[in-house]
């Protein structure tokens, strides 16, 4: 039998329960003090409905998990209990105030230990937490660097769109358009003669991944994505920033196929 029910198990109505009498001097006695424990006993639901809002945040081991559900019994009984205790209170009639004291304590000695588990879990949920952040930002920068290194070399353009409008094959072969990337920076070529250079940072961390151009003598970078086709790199740039690698009419969003030489 759980702590409380040993108090309450039976108690179909607040009458089964030894009252004081309701006479004058015994009230004015009874009253301060059924006060006092039924104050404790909310305290006490209040605590454990604090330490069960904790426990419903973590996954803790099965036996973690029962003991969240027998103070959640608990506290429901209790709860119950403490509803009844004031109906009655409210027609005249105090109930032995050591029976709220002991309820009170029953309820201590539930919570007490459990309160503690729930710490106990709440401190490995959070070293778990910390260790699969630690994990997934090695993970984020391997994949930086990853596609970092798969950047390197020279680009050739082999389509183009540019206001959902696609730019025909002839000119994209006279233009020879190039991007050649050497670490974190970029060098545009047309024609075999170089049109603007600067640096660059990627977001591999990220869906979909983000490239940033900042042409050399520019104060703004120019916002944009990419994305990797096997052989093929997939880049659309473009203010606002572009969402998708499509190139709409009536916006300024460009969208290359580079293919590596």
């Amino acid at each position: 039998m759980t702590g409380l029910s040993h108090y309450f198990k039976g108690m179909a109505t607040i009458e089964d329960v030894d009252f004081e009498e309701p006479n004058p001097a015994s009230l004015m006695k009874a009253a301060p003090e059924f006060q006092k424990a039924k104050t404790e006993l909310e305290n006490s639901v209040t605590k454990a409905h604090e330490v069960l809002e904790i426990a419903k945040t973590m996954k803790g081991s099965g036996g973690f998990q029962r003991r969240i559900r027998i103070v959640s019994t608990e506290v429901m009984e209790l709860s119950a209990a403490i509803d009844t205790l004031s109906a009655t209170l409210a027609r005249g009639k105090y109930p032995s105030s050591s029976l709220c004291a002991s309820a009170a304590s029953a309820l201590n000695k539930v919570t007490s230990p459990f309160e503690r588990n729930a710490q106990v879990e709440l401190g490995a949920f959070e070293e778990r937490k910390t260790q699969v952040a630690h994990v997934k930002s090695k993970s984020d920068k391997a994949n930086v660097k990853k596609d970092l290194e798969r950047l390197q070399g020279t680009w050739a353009v082999v389509s183009l769109q540019i206001s959902g409008k696609l730019e025909p094959d002839e000119q994209i072969k006279e233009m020879q358009c190039k991007l050649i990337i050497k670490e974190g920076n970029f060098t545009w070529l047309e024609k075999g003669k170089e049109k603007s250079r600067g640096t660059f940072r990627i977001d591999a961390t990220v869906t979909p991944k983000r490239f940033d151009l900042l042409v050399a003598g520019k104060k703004k970078e120019l916002p944009g994505l990419y994305q990797f086709e096997g052989d093929i790199l997939i880049y659309v740039a473009g203010v606002p920033r572009p969402t998708t690698f499509k190139s709409l009419p009536k916006t300024d969003h460009e969208v290359m196929r580079l293919k590596r030489e």
